[in-house]
């Protein structure tokens, strides 16, 4: 009986190994694969996640232009003339000669409302003139201003806009060169991000030379900067029918009996971009990045067995928030992968 169970034993163990034998390399070769899934799937995510920082840090360009135009056209100029002109700010505000909003600004508020009064109401549209020709800073009545106050009001109005022309023109030149026609911030965070990658497209090891599939979908934009020649002011003039306003050493003078007209270099008011393009934004735009995909372990290329070459692509778009009319600095980054 013993000998009859060890014979039955030897046979069972045999009947084992022979399916061991099959199911061992198997199992072998499930882990290898899964392993070089692993690599090509992190290889991807890496990827993925390069193309999404780069689309982000580009499209923050744009996005921190739009809500510096909002600040120059709304908020900033409301509260400057508030402070320098105290109870006269609504009479000068009701004959356009700046943008503003009789409401109280509150931060939590959608809407504050802001944009010119009456008198340049014509211009409270998203693509103004950009040449405003001459603003009429007092018109004529029964009660006008003297000379002096009208040189105090030139003082301040052009000081302030003088200001404010040089920081559009400054955001405008910082923009440009940030993003300029080659996207360079866009093609240096996409090179940092894969110069360890095994194949990081970029052969010559240069950001500035690779990466155009990238960053040729992001948006060009048209800056516009509005302004006005001058302005007509009638008031009463003691000396002879001349009325001076005197500004930096200047002195700019006309004849009464008309108006007076300030005839001195164009001043800035508004800084925006055409409502097609910011339409666009809104809209968003694709950007895309083809990579390689390494080699296995047993150097296969997977290049050669796809239909087409791997890529990865990111959506951005910018918005939430408006230029002009009704400025409200409130743009933010959208990135749908």
């Amino acid at each position: 009986m013993n000998t009859l169970k060890r014979a039955v034993g030897r046979r069972s163990l045999g009947q084992i190994a022979i399916p061991s034998l099959l199911v061992f390399p198997s199992l072998f070769l499930i882990i290898v694969l899964l392993i070089q899934v692993n690599r090509l799937s992190r290889e991807k995510i890496r990827q993925q996640f390069s193309i999404d920082s780069a689309s982000t840090i580009e499209a923050e360009q744009y996005t921190d232009l739009l809500n510096r135009m909002a600040y120059i056209n709304g908020i900033f100029p409301q509260r400057i003339f508030q402070d320098a002109y105290g109870a006269a700010w609504g009479y000068f505000y009701a004959l356009g000669m700046f943008p503003g909003t009789q409401q109280g600004v509150s931060p939590d508020a959608k809407n504050w409302g802001i944009q010119y009064g009456p008198g340049r109401a014509s211009q409270n549209t998203r693509d103004p003139a950009v040449n405003m020709g001459y603003l009429v800073m007092a018109p004529p009545s029964n009660v006008l201003p003297t000379a002096d106050d009208i040189s105090q009001v030139s003082v301040d109005y052009i000081s302030v806009y003088r200001w404010l022309g040089k920081v559009a023109s400054a955001q405008k030149a910082v923009f440009e060169r940030m993003t300029a026609a080659e996207h360079p911030l866009a093609r240096k965070a996409l090179w940092v991000n894969l110069t360890q990658a095994e194949d990081s497209g970029c052969p010559s090891g240069s950001p500035t030379d690779c990466y155009e599939e990238t960053t040729s979908p992001y948006p060009y934009l048209t800056i516009r900067h509005h302004y006005i020649q001058g302005y007509i002011a009638a008031c009463h003039c003691p000396n002879r029918g001349i009325c001076p306003v005197h500004f930096g050493g200047d002195t700019y003078s006309g004849n009464v009996h008309g108006a007076f007209t300030y005839t001195g270099p164009a001043l800035f008011q508004l800084q925006t971009i055409p409502s097609s393009e910011q339409k666009r934004l809104s809209q968003g735009w694709d950007v895309k990045h083809s990579w390689v995909p390494p080699r296995n372990a047993y150097d296969v290329d997977f290049s050669q067995v796809m239909a087409e070459q791997p890529y990865v692509r990111s959506h951005v778009s910018v918005e939430g928030g408006e230029i002009w009319p009704n400025p409200m600095p409130r743009y933010r980054t959208k990135l749908n992968p």
